[in-house]
C-alpha cells in the first residue's frame, strides 16, 4: 500500500534516473489502417462525337459501398522479461561494517575495517551455493523493490537493510521471470541501481560483480556502486559478455547478495528484450582479462610541494622518474611485445590493492598489455560497425594503443581530471584503429601515469551497431 500512495512522488525522479540508462529506439510497427482507396466503377462515358449513332442512354450503376478496413491492432516489439519495482523475495542479514577509525557503517575516505557479528558471512558458509538454493531462497520474505535509501526510502522494501540500517549491512534477493524467445535477432538489456558491493547470479551461474571488500581489509567499496539504473555489461566470464548468454527459455532465476559500508544503499533491476532488432555489440577485448603489467617509479610532487601528496597542479621528478626512463631508452617498447610477454600475468581490475604489483606509493607509473585474436571475416565484419567503444575504468592519464598505433588518449598533464569509468566512444580514433587490426593476434598495451588520488585500470574493447 505504501508503494501506491508514494508512487506520485517518485515519478519525476525515475523519469531522470531511466533517462540515465541510455536510451532505446522504438521500432515503429503500427501498421497502416487507413481505407485502401475505392476503385471507380463507374463506366467511362463514351466520345458521342466520333460516333453517327449516338449509345442508348443508360444510367450508371450503383456503387457497392467501400468496406471498412478492421483497424490493425498496434503490435509493440519491445517489452520487459521484469521490471523495475517488482517483487523479490529477500533476506536481510545483521552485520555492521567497523571501519579502522572504529566508526559503526563506517566512514567515507576510511578505508579499512572489518564487519562485527558477522552473520551474513555466517549464511554465506553455511551455504556455499546459496544462489542456486531456490527452494531455500523461495522460502524468505517476499517485498516490492526498490530496496535502501537512494531511490526513496519511503517505498523502499520493508526489510531491516533499510529499517535496522546500523546492524543489517547484508541482504540478498532473488526472483523468477520467463524467457520465450531466444533467437538471434532477439536483443535483452540488464540494467540495475546498486549499492554496493555486489554480486549477481544467473541460473546459478555469476555473471556480474563488483566488490569493493572483496580483499581482506580493504572497505574502500572502489568502484562497486552506481547512482542510476546503469546498464550492466556481465563482467565475471570474459567469453560471456552479452546477458543473453546467461539466459534459457522457460523459467529463469536471479539471485543477488549486496553488503554495505558507510552512505547510502540501494538494489533494483530490470530486464528489458527487443524482438527483430538490429542492434547488436561485438566484443573484442573484454573488461577483467588478464594482462601482462610492469609497474615503475615515478615520484610526483603535488601543487602543494608535498610528495606524493593528494593535490593537483604538480609534477614527476625527471631525475627520479623510471616510467620515462624506461620509455626514452626503449624507442620501440610499444611493439616490444617479447618483453612485455615476459612480464608477470595479473587479472584486471588492475589497481593499488593488486597482489604483487606494487603500484603504490611513490610507483605512479604502469605498462599493460594484452591480446585478442580476429579473422578475416571478423575483421570486414567489424568495419561495418557504427561505433567503437572502449568501457571499464582507468585512472589516470592513460594512452591506449593497437599494435603501435595510439587509439585512445587521456592525459591531463597533472591539472585537469583525465580518469574515467563506464564507456566511451573512439569516433575520433576510427580510422587509425581499423588501419592497425590484424588478422590473427592483435596486442593492446595501456599506459597509465597515475599523480594524485587513486590508481586502476580495466580496459574492454567492442563495436555497437545501433
Amino acid at each position: 500500500m505504501k508503494k501506491i500512495l508514494s508512487i506520485f512522488l517518485v515519478l519525476s525522479m525515475l523519469a531522470t534516473a531511466m533517462a540515465s540508462c541510455g536510451e532505446t529506439a522504438t521500432e515503429d510497427t503500427t501498421g497502416d489502417t487507413s481505407a485502401p482507396a475505392v476503385e471507380d466503377t463507374t463506366p467511362a462515358a463514351e466520345d458521342t462525337a466520333a460516333s453517327e449513332t449516338s449509345a442508348p442512354e443508360t444510367s450508371a450503376p450503383e456503387t457497392e459501398p467501400a468496406e471498412t478496413t478492421p483497424a490493425v491492432e498496434e503490435v509493440s516489439n519491445e517489452g520487459y522479461a521484469f521490471e523495475q519495482m517488482e517483487d523479490w523475495y529477500v533476506k536481510a542479514h545483521e552485520c555492521t561494517w567497523i571501519d579502522a577509525d572504529g566508526n559503526a557503517r563506517g566512514s567515507a575516505g576510511v578505508l579499512e575495517g572489518h564487519y562485527d557479528n558477522d552473520k551474513f558471512a555466517e549464511f554465506v558458509s553455511e551455504n556455499p551455493e546459496w544462489y542456486k538454493d531456490y527452494d531455500l531462497m523461495s522460502k524468505w520474505d517476499v517485498q516490492p523493490a526498490p530496496f535502501g535509501d537512494c531511490i526513496d526510502e519511503f517505498i523502499a522494501g520493508d526489510t531491516e537493510w533499510v529499517t535496522d540500517k546500523d546492524n543489517y549491512q547484508g541482504i540478498t534477493l532473488y526472483k523468477t521471470f520467463e524467457i520465450t524467445d531466444l533467437s538471434d535477432t532477439t536483443l535483452y538489456e540488464f540494467y540495475c541501481f546498486y549499492d554496493n558491493s555486489v554480486h549477481m547470479y544467473l541460473n546459478g551461474v555469476e555473471f556480474f560483480a563488483m566488490d569493493g571488500s572483496a580483499q581482506e581489509g580493504d572497505g574502500s567499496g572502489k568502484n562497486d556502486w552506481n547512482g542510476s539504473y546503469a546498464f550492466i555489461t556481465p563482467n565475471v566470464d570474459p567469453e560471456k559478455t552479452n546477458i543473453k548468454d546467461y539466459l534459457v527459455e522457460g523459467t529463469n532465476h536471479i539471485a543477488v547478495s549486496l553488503r554495505d559500508k558507510w552512505g547510502g544503499r540501494e538494489f533494483d533491476a530490470y530486464l528489458w528484450y527487443q524482438l527483430n532488432s538490429t542492434k547488436r555489440d561485438v566484443y573484442v577485448l573484454p573488461t577483467n582479462s588478464v594482462w601482462n603489467a610492469q609497474a615503475f617509479s615515478c615520484p610526483y610532487t603535488d601543487g602543494d610541494g608535498v610528495i606524493d601528496g593528494g593535490a593537483a597542479n604538480g609534477f614527476f621528478d625527471e631525475a627520479t622518474d623510471e616510467f620515462k626512463k624506461y620509455m626514452t631508452d626503449n624507442p620501440g617498447w610499444v611493439t616490444d611485445y617479447a618483453t612485455m610477454e615476459a612480464w608477470p600475468t595479473y587479472t584486471a581490475v588492475l589497481n593499488d590493492s593488486t597482489a604483487d604489483l606494487g603500484w603504490v606509493g611513490g610507483v605512479h607509473g604502469l605498462i599493460a598489455h594484452t591480446t585478442f585474436e580476429l579473422t578475416a571475416d571478423e575483421i570486414a565484419d567489424l568495419k561495418t560497425c557504427d561505433e567503437w567503444r572502449a568501457y571499464g575504468s582507468y585512472d589516470n592519464a592513460i594512452h591506449m594503443y593497437l599494435n603501435g598505433v595510439e587509439i585512445y588518449e587521456q592525459d591531463g598533464e597533472c591539472v585537469v581530471q583525465d580518469w574515467a569509468s563506464g564507456e566511451w566512444n573512439l569516433v575520433d580514433y576510427r580510422e587509425a584503429l581499423e588501419g592497425a587490426l590484424v588478422e590473427g593476434t592483435n596486442h593492446i598495451v595501456v599506459t597509465i601515469k597515475d599523480a594524485w588520488g587513486g590508481r586502476n585500470m580495466n580496459m574492454g574493447l567492442y563495436c555497437h551497431w545501433n
